[in-house]
């Protein structure tokens, strides 16, 4: 399914409503690593508050430890 926005609208949208954005990806996830480094640039040229994590090897799955990383960029950014 898409996303019936188009990305300058979310982008818009995320930098008025000032929402930070944590975005995790697998390095060979072949689905979703490229647009999800596109996105990560576009946020981050748009003045958008946003933090990545690049999972090295992992394909399209959730790494291991994503709770402790979910919690350590919650913690830092005290959402």
């Amino acid at each position: 399914q898409t996303c019936a926005l188009p990305i300058y609208e979310i982008l818009n949208l995320l930098k008025y409503k000032n929402i930070k954005v944590f975005i995790s990806c697998g390095t060979q996830d072949k689905d979703c690593f490229s647009l999800a480094r596109k996105f990560e640039k576009s946020a981050a040229e748009n003045g958008i508050d946003i933090k990545k994590n690049w999972s090295k090897g992992l394909a399209h799955d959730i790494p291991k430890d994503f709770q402790t990383i979910l919690r350590q960029y919650l913690n830092e950014n005290e959402v």
